[in-house]
Protein backbone atom coordinates (compact mmCIF):
# COMPACT_ATOMS: atom_id res chain seq x y z
CA UNK A 1 0.00 0.00 0.00
CA UNK A 2 1.31 3.16 -1.27
CA UNK A 3 1.94 6.24 1.57
CA UNK A 4 -0.38 8.70 -0.14
CA UNK A 5 -3.36 5.62 0.33
CA UNK A 6 -2.13 4.94 3.81
CA UNK A 7 -2.49 8.80 5.08
CA UNK A 8 -5.90 9.13 3.25
CA UNK A 9 -7.07 5.98 5.11
CA UNK A 10 -5.58 7.22 8.52
CA UNK A 11 -7.32 10.70 7.86
CA UNK A 12 -10.59 9.28 6.95
CA UNK A 13 -9.83 7.21 10.49
CA UNK A 14 -9.17 9.92 12.26
CA UNK A 15 -12.04 12.41 10.95
CA UNK A 16 -15.00 9.62 11.69
CA UNK A 17 -13.33 9.05 15.71
CA UNK A 18 -13.43 12.67 16.25
CA UNK A 19 -17.21 12.70 14.21
CA UNK A 20 -17.99 9.95 16.76
CA UNK A 21 -16.73 11.28 20.05
CA UNK A 22 -18.27 14.90 18.87
CA UNK A 23 -21.11 13.17 18.89
CA UNK A 24 -21.26 11.29 21.87
CA UNK A 25 -20.09 14.48 23.37
CA UNK A 26 -23.11 16.30 21.78
CA UNK A 27 -25.34 14.26 23.41
CA UNK A 28 -23.59 14.18 26.69
CA UNK A 29 -25.13 16.68 29.50
CA UNK A 30 -22.15 17.77 31.15
CA UNK A 31 -21.08 21.62 30.60
CA UNK A 32 -20.31 23.39 27.48
CA UNK A 33 -16.52 21.87 26.14
CA UNK A 34 -14.00 23.74 23.37
CA UNK A 35 -12.20 21.27 21.55
CA UNK A 36 -9.49 22.70 18.76
CA UNK A 37 -11.33 25.62 18.58
CA UNK A 38 -15.32 23.70 18.14
CA UNK A 39 -17.54 24.80 20.80
CA UNK A 40 -19.92 21.72 21.50
CA UNK A 41 -23.11 23.19 23.23
CA UNK A 42 -24.52 20.80 26.44
CA UNK A 43 -27.41 19.00 25.65
CA UNK A 44 -31.11 19.60 26.98
CA UNK A 45 -29.94 21.84 29.89
CA UNK A 46 -32.60 22.78 32.46
CA UNK A 47 -31.79 26.95 33.32
CA UNK A 48 -30.40 26.78 36.46
CA UNK A 49 -33.20 26.51 39.30
CA UNK A 50 -32.32 24.09 41.55
CA UNK A 51 -33.76 21.59 38.58
CA UNK A 52 -30.90 19.20 36.39
CA UNK A 53 -30.93 17.72 33.14
CA UNK A 54 -33.60 16.05 31.61
CA UNK A 55 -31.96 14.60 28.37
CA UNK A 56 -32.97 11.06 28.03
CA UNK A 57 -34.80 8.88 30.53
CA UNK A 58 -33.79 5.13 30.60
CA UNK A 59 -36.43 4.29 32.48
CA UNK A 60 -39.77 4.54 34.42
CA UNK A 61 -37.71 5.30 38.06
CA UNK A 62 -36.33 9.06 38.04
CA UNK A 63 -34.17 9.70 41.43
CA UNK A 64 -33.95 13.01 40.92
CA UNK A 65 -35.27 16.78 40.98
CA UNK A 66 -36.72 17.99 37.86
CA UNK A 67 -37.96 21.25 37.53
CA UNK A 68 -40.26 21.78 34.02
CA UNK A 69 -41.36 25.16 32.85
CA UNK A 70 -44.51 25.10 30.90
CA UNK A 71 -47.44 23.07 31.08
CA UNK A 72 -46.96 19.44 31.76
CA UNK A 73 -49.74 16.80 30.35
CA UNK A 74 -49.94 13.63 32.30
CA UNK A 75 -51.82 10.63 30.36
CA UNK A 76 -52.83 8.12 32.73
CA UNK A 77 -53.28 8.02 36.83
CA UNK A 78 -50.52 9.68 39.38
CA UNK A 79 -49.92 8.89 42.39
CA UNK A 80 -47.63 10.82 45.25
CA UNK A 81 -46.56 10.47 48.74
CA UNK A 82 -46.09 7.04 49.53
CA UNK A 83 -43.87 7.41 52.94
CA UNK A 84 -46.00 6.78 56.34
CA UNK A 85 -44.23 8.03 59.61
CA UNK A 86 -44.14 5.75 62.86
CA UNK A 87 -46.97 6.35 64.88
CA UNK A 88 -46.10 9.67 67.06
CA UNK A 89 -46.90 8.65 70.67
CA UNK A 90 -46.61 11.71 72.85
CA UNK A 91 -49.04 12.74 76.37
CA UNK A 92 -49.89 16.66 75.72
CA UNK A 93 -47.29 18.88 73.35
CA UNK A 94 -45.63 17.42 69.91
CA UNK A 95 -44.03 19.92 67.15
CA UNK A 96 -43.69 18.60 63.75
CA UNK A 97 -40.55 18.98 62.10
CA UNK A 98 -39.10 19.86 59.04
CA UNK A 99 -38.48 16.40 58.19
CA UNK A 100 -42.15 15.35 59.05
CA UNK A 101 -43.65 17.62 56.93
CA UNK A 102 -41.38 17.26 53.63
CA UNK A 103 -40.93 13.59 53.89
CA UNK A 104 -44.21 11.99 55.30
CA UNK A 105 -47.69 12.14 53.33
CA UNK A 106 -49.48 10.07 56.24
CA UNK A 107 -48.70 10.96 60.37
CA UNK A 108 -50.08 8.44 62.64
CA UNK A 109 -50.67 9.82 65.73
CA UNK A 110 -51.46 7.96 69.51
CA UNK A 111 -52.71 10.81 71.69
CA UNK A 112 -52.02 9.32 75.39
CA UNK A 113 -54.08 12.48 76.39
CA UNK A 114 -55.73 14.82 74.48
CA UNK A 115 -52.82 16.63 72.21
CA UNK A 116 -51.20 19.72 70.57
CA UNK A 117 -49.43 19.50 67.54
CA UNK A 118 -47.58 22.26 66.44
CA UNK A 119 -46.86 22.67 62.55
CA UNK A 120 -43.32 23.73 62.12
CA UNK A 121 -42.26 27.48 61.61
CA UNK A 122 -42.20 28.36 58.09
CA UNK A 123 -38.43 29.32 58.71
CA UNK A 124 -37.36 25.70 59.71
CA UNK A 125 -39.08 24.25 56.39
CA UNK A 126 -36.25 23.97 54.23
CA UNK A 127 -36.56 20.58 52.14
CA UNK A 128 -39.64 21.30 50.88
CA UNK A 129 -42.09 24.49 50.24
CA UNK A 130 -39.32 26.41 48.72
CA UNK A 131 -41.10 28.71 46.19
CA UNK A 132 -44.40 30.68 46.54
CA UNK A 133 -47.45 28.57 44.80
CA UNK A 134 -45.99 25.17 45.96
CA UNK A 135 -47.88 22.86 48.10
CA UNK A 136 -47.96 19.75 49.96
CA UNK A 137 -50.89 17.23 50.81
CA UNK A 138 -50.39 15.83 54.70
CA UNK A 139 -52.80 13.17 56.33
CA UNK A 140 -52.89 13.44 59.80
CA UNK A 141 -55.15 10.31 61.74
CA UNK A 142 -55.52 10.02 65.48
CA UNK A 143 -55.46 6.56 66.16
CA UNK A 144 -56.60 6.48 69.78
CA UNK A 145 -58.61 4.36 71.52
CA UNK A 146 -60.31 6.60 74.21
CA UNK A 147 -61.83 10.06 73.66
CA UNK A 148 -58.53 11.92 73.31
CA UNK A 149 -58.10 14.62 70.60
CA UNK A 150 -55.38 15.82 68.46
CA UNK A 151 -55.57 19.85 68.32
CA UNK A 152 -53.39 21.27 65.44
CA UNK A 153 -51.73 24.10 66.16
CA UNK A 154 -49.75 26.87 63.51
CA UNK A 155 -46.47 27.34 63.88
CA UNK A 156 -44.68 30.62 63.45
CA UNK A 157 -45.71 31.90 60.23
CA UNK A 158 -48.06 29.39 59.55
CA UNK A 159 -52.02 30.65 58.96
CA UNK A 160 -53.99 28.10 60.39
CA UNK A 161 -57.49 27.79 58.37
CA UNK A 162 -60.40 25.71 58.93
CA UNK A 163 -64.14 24.83 56.92
CA UNK A 164 -66.28 27.62 58.43
CA UNK A 165 -68.42 26.10 61.24
CA UNK A 166 -65.64 23.71 62.00
CA UNK A 167 -62.19 23.29 64.11
CA UNK A 168 -58.98 21.97 64.04
CA UNK A 169 -59.57 19.26 66.16
CA UNK A 170 -58.88 15.59 64.72
CA UNK A 171 -61.16 13.33 67.29
CA UNK A 172 -60.55 9.45 68.29
CA UNK A 173 -60.57 7.65 65.27
CA UNK A 174 -60.73 10.47 62.69
CA UNK A 175 -58.42 11.70 59.77
CA UNK A 176 -57.13 15.36 59.49
CA UNK A 177 -56.62 16.45 56.00
CA UNK A 178 -53.85 19.64 55.72
CA UNK A 179 -53.06 21.16 52.74
CA UNK A 180 -49.99 23.47 53.15
CA UNK A 181 -49.36 26.21 50.74
CA UNK A 182 -46.29 28.48 50.10
CA UNK A 183 -47.72 32.03 50.40
CA UNK A 184 -45.48 35.31 48.48
CA UNK A 185 -44.45 36.59 51.80
CA UNK A 186 -43.05 33.35 52.55
CA UNK A 187 -45.82 32.20 55.03
CA UNK A 188 -47.36 29.13 54.79
CA UNK A 189 -51.13 28.67 54.31
CA UNK A 190 -52.93 25.63 56.09
CA UNK A 191 -56.10 24.09 55.48
CA UNK A 192 -57.42 21.31 57.79
CA UNK A 193 -60.49 19.30 56.97
CA UNK A 194 -61.53 16.76 60.12
CA UNK A 195 -63.12 14.03 58.51
CA UNK A 196 -65.27 11.03 60.21
CA UNK A 197 -65.81 7.19 59.21
CA UNK A 198 -68.58 6.77 57.03
CA UNK A 199 -69.85 3.20 58.00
Amino acid sequence: MNKSKLASITLAVFVMVVAVAMGVKAYDNSANTVMENVTIEAYNVVADEGGDSFGAVAGPNVFMDMVFHGAVDIVGRTQEGGNIRAVLSSTTHEVLTDSDICDYSYIPVLPINSLNLTLPATSTIVACLTEPGQSIDLVIENTATTTNNVTIVAGTGMDLQEPDGNDVVIGQNNFGFLKLIKQSNGDVLVSVTETIPAD
